[in-house]
């Protein structure tokens, strides 16, 4: 009887130091891969880090809006209506800008589109505030038509309203290649309001 437990201790000891060498091993192999990720994902870090100052900010904003969509943004104090009338001729269009306000407006528009024309007043009179996260502050007296133009006309465009004071949009939109012609009116308060 002694005889026949010896090889049951031996074998049982045997298998008992081969699953513990191989829980190390396999222990060992998580321990390398989850350090070779971690490394790899500190490097990529490091690297971005050290680009960052070397990448310009507009490509980065560009990216969060896309020629499909663009915004705008519209300061005011009291109800007024502000007329957009927009010229397309393929991708680039000219925008003008008016409103009915006894105030001045501050209008956000995006940092690509070029200032071209000023009527109804002098250029002094619509001064903007330097570019910032992609948009020009323009301030728009009233009786002042402004135009722009725009490098690539987006397919969307959101207008902002962050006062609590109701705002008229009327939109005019000429394509010059086919001669179609088409108006919007967009009421709006808080939310944002596609223009077109």
């Amino acid at each position: 009887m002694y005889f026949v437990r010896w090889p049951r201790i031996i074998v049982g000891q045997w298998w008992r130091v081969r699953a513990a060498r191989h829980r190390q091993k396999v222990r060992k192999d998580v321990s390398r891969s989850s350090l070779y990720i971690h490394s790899i994902t500190a490097g990529a870090a490091t690297v971005a880090i050290i680009l960052l100052p070397f990448t310009d900010a507009r490509l980065l904003l560009s990216r969060t809006h896309s020629l499909e969509e663009m915004e705008i943004g519209i300061e005011h104090t009291q109800p007024f209506t502000l007329r957009l009338d927009l010229s397309i001729s393929g991708q680039v269009g000219i925008l003008e800008l008016s409103h009915d306000a006894g105030e001045d407006v501050a209008i956000s528009l995006p940092e690509s589109w070029d200032l071209r024309e000023v009527r109804g007043g002098a250029l002094a009179e619509v001064p903007a505030d330097p570019p910032a996260l992609g948009f020009t502050r323009w301030h728009l007296p009233s009786a002042v038509t402004i135009s722009f133009r725009l490098p690539e006309v987006p397919s969307v465009l959101l207008a902002h309203n962050p006062s609590e004071i109701p705002l008229q949009i009327r939109l005019t939109r000429v394509d010059l290649e086919d001669g179609s012609v088409s108006r919007n009116v967009v009421l709006m308060k808080n939310t944002p309001a596609r223009v077109w």
